[in-house]
This record gives C-alpha cells, sequence and structure tokens, in this order.
C-alpha cells in the first residue's frame, strides 16, 4: 500500500484524468514489501477533491522509480521503500475506489484507531522476559496492559464508528506508550548487556517505538501526546 500521504494536511500524489484513464504523479515517502509484492494499492487526489485508490504494477518504471530500501531503526527487514512518480498510467479497470475526500478522511480516522496488534504481542514478549528478573515491576505493568488490551480489543471487534474513536485513540496511545514503558523496563533490569544485538530486549525496545508512528493519523498523534503529557502530570500510563 502507498497512501499513507493521504492522512497529512497536503497529500503528496495527485491524479490527473487523461481520456478514459489517470496519471499519477508525485512522491510517497513509505512502501513496504518492495521486491517482494506484485501490486501496489496507490492512494492519489484528484483535482476536485476525491480520493482515488488504484492498482498499479509494483515494477520500477512506467513513470514509477523506487529509492533504495530506507535504513530503519526498525522493521529494517520490511524492504521499505520511498516512491517517485511521474506520470503513471491508471486504466479504469484499475481504480479500486473513488471517494470525497473528507468522507475517505473520516473513514480511515476510524478504522486506524484501533491498537495495532503488534505492539501488545511485543509488550507480552517484553514482559516474559522481565518477570524472572523484576517480578514486582513486572507485575504492575502486566495488570495495566491486560486492562487496556481487553477493552481494546472488545472495541476492535466491532465496527468503528464517530461516537467511540476518541477511545479507541486513547486506548491506542496508552497501550503503545505503555509497550515503551515495559521494554525500557526490560532493558534496565538487563543492565548493558541488554545494547547487545544479539539480545531480543534492544530490538524490542526499538520495536515498541516504532509503533508509536506506525499507521500515524493526526487523532492518533494527539492521542499520544496527550498521553505524554498525562504521564508526565503524574496520572500514570497503565489505569
Amino acid at each position: 500500500m502507498a497512501f499513507s500521504h493521504l492522512r497529512s494536511a497536503s497529500p503528496t500524489i495527485t491524479a490527473r484524468a487523461e481520456g478514459i484513464g489517470w496519471r499519477l504523479s508525485g512522491s510517497q515517502p513509505w512502501c513496504t514489501g518492495w521486491g517482494l509484492i506484485d501490486l501496489l494499492l496507490v492512494g492519489a487526489v484528484t483535482e476536485d477533491d476525491q480520493v482515488m485508490l488504484a492498482l498499479v504494477p509494483a515494477t520500477a518504471g512506467g513513470g514509477l522509480k523506487p529509492t533504495a530500501e530506507l535504513s530503519l531503526s526498525a522493521m529494517n527487514g520490511t524492504h521499505t521503500v520511498a516512491l517517485e512518480l511521474d506520470g503513471v498510467a491508471v486504466g479504469p479497470a484499475d481504480v479500486v475506489a473513488m471517494a470525497p475526500r473528507p468522507a475517505w478522511a473520516a473513514g480511515d480516522a476510524m478504522r486506524a484507531a484501533n491498537v495495532q496488534p503488534s505492539a501488545v504481542g511485543i509488550a507480552l514478549a517484553a514482559l516474559d522476559a522481565l518477570r524472572p528478573r523484576a517480578p514486582e515491576q513486572a507485575e504492575v505493568l502486566a495488570a495495566a496492559l491486560a486492562d487496556l488490551r481487553e477493552r481494546a480489543y472488545e472495541l476492535a471487534d466491532q465496527p468503528p464508528t464517530a461516537e467511540d474513536t476518541d477511545e479507541r485513540l486513547h486506548l491506542a496511545a496508552r497501550i503503545h506508550r505503555l509497550g515503551v514503558e515495559i521494554t525500557s523496563t526490560l532493558v534496565v533490569s538487563l543492565g548493558g548487556s541488554a545494547l547487545s544485538m544479539s539480545q531480543p530486549a534492544q530490538r524490542w525496545a526499538r520495536e515498541a517505538t516504532f509503533h508509536l508512528v506506525f499507521a500515524q493519523t493526526a487523532g492518533l498523534r494527539a492521542a499520544a501526546l496527550a498521553a505524554s503529557s498525562a504521564s508526565a502530570g503524574g496520572t500514570g500510563l497503565g489505569r
């Protein structure tokens, strides 16, 4: 998929009508799986402010140019590149969806509000490693995670609505920050050995940090910043 730019105030790929098809031009800063995937789902904005999602072959050429793989602090094995598009042709049969941009943005914000299950998995793995080393801290952190996870997964099993989006965002932000706290606590308990590249603790810490920005919308960013302020104010991450 290559449509994260649509979440910004100024989307960077435009779609220009040409005959019965379209031409896509612009840049996409984040595309995962390059070299492993066959098709891209590209998002673009038309001249009349419609969001268009279209399928494009995931091969260089025809106006599509990938960068070298990005060097990332986490998820470095995901074959992530940036893309430049210069008049990439899209036929009518390759257009998957078309919607007014405000409506698409509202739906995307609701869909993206749920916590990423992988963030919970990383936290649980770190807790398993923490328990033998710092059982009291692990117990407190595990209880906090369990409370948040139960409610977050309860909501995730239901269709998203505008009414519960704020709660979903709040839970996701708190779980993401709690994951950083759990993995950081594990690093502290291990001492200097945690920084060895052969030690999973340092990888979990980097991956927990990655989830602070993964699939980030404006709403999730605001919720994460609010959770940071609340933590600094002494209200705590967990409950």
